[in-house]
């Protein structure tokens, strides 16, 4: 472990003093940012190139996607403030490129100490003695409980257009109108997890009949559509892509990935994510032409779309640097209250907090701030570290992410054969982990929220329901099992 940390630990040491001795020589403001902009995207590549387990597809592995994640924001981020600013609604004063030093410098922090956390053989140590989950003579067959928990949250997406006033009301609403319903969300994520359990029911059955394809795809089609139009929160269309790429990937090897179909398909996620991020304030029904107020949607608005998208929320986290701690204490970990308290209604508990999110809308709005009902920024993970317990949190936080990774990479790998795993526990497990680091955007309660409605009745599903198939069972049964350390050296 001494041998594999210390290179690691030398090499970090050595770019922040570099950087800080930049930062000090250096009396421009946009060089700093320049520097500080390379030093982050040398140091993810850097991490990612010194991976600890190789047998973990690249295009699975958590920390990429994580470092894929944050480089939005906190690459092409800083750039886009640069060429078109932040946002132009923030009521007291918008922040300048010179204090995008801060954020950056987080960001650094995060995924410095990520890395050394992925290396720790700790996280080895901890796969090891996590159960396997395997199949026992008492479990229920996996069948009808994946039915329910798709129609659990089938139903609950339908009951949630009916809290709206029915699906015409809601097409009359622009995203972020309408009623709040936070409690809804256990619904929606229980609908992805229920499409990520039938997707791997799929993937680990010998055969499929048409049947089961068109109606695995029909329920799909109405996720992407609800989620993506109807409901307008473009993250669950991540959730999708990459709970089942990553599925697949680890089930089926990357040799069977359609790699024409799945470039295609993330070029038209990303053009969807730009256009509908310049219009989705617009409601739907006055974008087909009903009712009398069709828009006019302007190129600029729609090239400018999935920029802004990654502009905003590295701008909440220029906001975060510059109010905390000079005009606002830190948290100390109250912002996550908002993940236990989320599912009480607002009608028996009108003063319940809101998140931090929401509360830093006041300094977007000013006297017009509302704090039930309107928008809520996204501050991303290092800026709520950050808020809650300083450089000290941060650090400590992207330690414990890179831990968590090798402990789910090293229980991901365990026993996996020629790039393939076929247990459904270590593909199922790892899966949501990954597409959970979707909410680095967000904060660290909606990122434990998202685990806690899909993670525990995921594991209650591997408790009591025979997941494997049989024919996963006999080739399970003959895998050879993987040295201790966890660091095969054959390629991704």
């Amino acid at each position: 472990m001494r041998r594999s940390l210390t290179p690691v630990l030398l090499g970090i040491t050595i770019g922040f003093a570099s950087v800080l001795a930049f930062l000090w020589l250096s009396d421009l403001v946009l060089g700093r940012v320049l520097v500080l902009v390379l030093a982050l995207g040398a140091t993810m590549l850097g991490g990612i190139l010194v991976r600890p387990e190789r047998r973990m597809p690249l295009i699975a592995d958590p920390f990429l996607l994580c470092c894929a994640f944050l480089a939005q924001f906190y690459i092409v981020g800083p750039i886009m403030m640069g060429l078109w600013g932040l946002s132009q609604i923030v009521f007291f004063r918008a922040p300048t490129i010179d204090e995008a030093v801060g954020p950056l410098l987080g960001c650094l922090l995060l995924v410095a100490a990520a890395i050394v956390g992925y290396r720790w053989q700790v996280g080895v140590l901890i796969a090891n003695a996590l159960p396997e989950f395997g199949p026992a003579p008492r479990k229920f067959p996996r069948g009808w409980i994946i039915t329910a928990i798709v129609t659990a949250g089938a139903i609950g997406c339908f009951w949630w257009l009916e809290f709206q006033g029915g699906l015409m009301t809601k097409l009359g609403i622009g995203y972020g109108g309408g009623r709040y319903g936070a409690a809804f969300t256990i619904f929606f994520d229980l609908l992805i997890l229920g499409i990520i359990l039938w997707a791997w029911q799929l993937l680990d059955s010998p055969s499929r009949t048409r049947l089961q394809v068109v109606s695995f795809a029909t329920v799909l089609g109405g996720a992407v559509v609800f989620f993506g139009i109807i409901y307008g929160a473009r993250k669950y269309l991540f959730f999708l892509f990459f709970g089942l790429l990553v599925a697949t990937t680890l089930r089926r090897g990357v040799k069977s990935l359609p790699k024409l179909k799945l470039a295609a398909g993330m070029s038209i996620l990303i053009v969807f994510f730009g256009v509908w991020g310049a219009i989705r304030a617009t409601p739907v029904a006055a974008l087909l032409g009903i009712g009398d107020a069709t828009p006019a949607v302007q190129n600029r608005d729609v090239r400018q779309g999935y920029s802004s998208g990654l502009a905003d929320p590295f701008g909440a986290a220029v906001l975060v640097w510059q109010v905390f701690p000079d005009q606002e204490p830190f948290r100390h970990g109250q912002t996550l209250l908002v993940t236990v308290l989320g599912f009480i209604p607002r009608a028996v508990w009108p003063d319940k907090p809101v998140g931090i999110g929401k509360d830093l809308t006041r300094y977007y709005v000013g006297p017009f701030y509302e704090p039930v009902q309107g928008f809520s920024v996204t501050i991303t993970l290092p800026a709520d570290l950050y808020v809650n317990f300083g450089w000290i949190g941060v650090g400590i936080g992207g330690l414990i992410l890179g831990l968590i990774s090798r402990v789910v990479v090293s229980y991901a790998c365990r026993g996996m054969t020629n790039g393939i795993q076929t247990r459904a526990a270590r593909v199922l497990l790892p899966t949501l982990f990954v597409i959970g680091l979707g909410e680095v955007r967000a904060d660290m309660s909606q990122m434990l929220a998202f685990y806690i409605m899909t993670g525990v009745p995921l594991v209650t599903i591997l408790s009591m329901f025979r997941m494997d198939g049989k024919a996963t069972d006999t080739i399970a049964d003959t895998a050879p099992e993987p040295a201790a350390s966890g660091t095969s050296p054959s390629p991704a």
